[in-house]
């Protein structure tokens, strides 16, 4: 499948989610302030997905590519607290002789230096951010943190951060990171990454018990292969030396 750059989808993907960027950067302060948090900074933002339902089919001359985005709140006490992530993502794309469909794991984390500056000036939270990347890993390796800030979003791949030592504050100066829109577009929709086990049927289930029948079968699979054995630990990347 060929979504290079160039092709409409993909310039078409990226013009809903820079527009959706400048939208939460304009209103991040007061998103940043809500109870709940990181958790009410990311429900408001989920107007992006919303903008994604309404794209609808790109065609051309030759083919023609239905896609659909679907996402999944987890509730804090009992789905979070069990799968460790914040948010389930799932896409489908229908082509004329291939169906793709897949998922991802996100752990939302808000930065506390509400007004920094750079990026190298963000910090998050990360009392409970071992356990639930170790979480989330034991259900699919296509998982990731999403660290917001008042520069937007950038998506970290949870097995860097489960393969360090200790955990970082500064998370966006010590792992490797790339934006969202970058991540949709370059990784995500071209299927560079993404869980087939993690479908539009386990973000649409209505209850933990459900949700962990589907998506259990990955830790299962899993499981079977001895994928869940802990890793050596390893240490952040280290600061070049000034």
């Amino acid at each position: 499948m060929n979504l290079n750059p160039d092709n409409p989808l993909i310039i078409k993907i990226e013009k809903h989610i820079e527009q959706a960027i400048r939208r939460y950067k304009k209103n991040f302060k007061s998103f940043s302030t809500k109870e709940e948090h990181g958790s009410g900074a990311v429900a408001e933002w989920f107007g992006l997905f919303n903008d994604l339902y309404l794209l609808g089919p790109i065609e051309d001359e030759n083919t023609r590519i239905d896609f659909e985005f679907n996402h999944r709140l987890l509730s804090p006490r009992t789905e979070e607290s069990t799968i460790g992530a914040d948010l389930i993502v799932t896409l489908t794309i229908n082509l004329p002789d291939l169906k793709v469909e897949k998922g991802l794991l996100i752990q939302h984390k808000l930065d506390s230096n509400i007004n920094s500056k750079n990026k190298t000036d963000v910090k998050v939270d990360t009392k409970l951010l071992k356990k639930q990347v170790k979480d989330m890993l034991s259900f699919s390796p296509c998982s990731y943190v999403m660290v917001s800030s008042i520069h937007g979003f950038d998506m970290i791949p949870a097995i860097e951060l489960n393969g360090a030592e200790k955990i970082k504050k500064d998370v966006l100066e010590n792992y490797s990171n790339t934006t969202f829109s970058y991540f949709i577009t370059r990784l995500f929709v071209p299927c560079y990454t993404g869980d087939p086990k993690i479908t539009g049927e386990v973000a649409e289930a209505n209850n933990l018990s459900e949700l962990l029948i589907k998506i259990g079968t990955r830790r299962n699979i899993q499981d079977s292969l001895g994928l869940n054995k802990p890793q050596s630990p390893r240490n952040p990347k280290k600061k070049p030396n000034k």
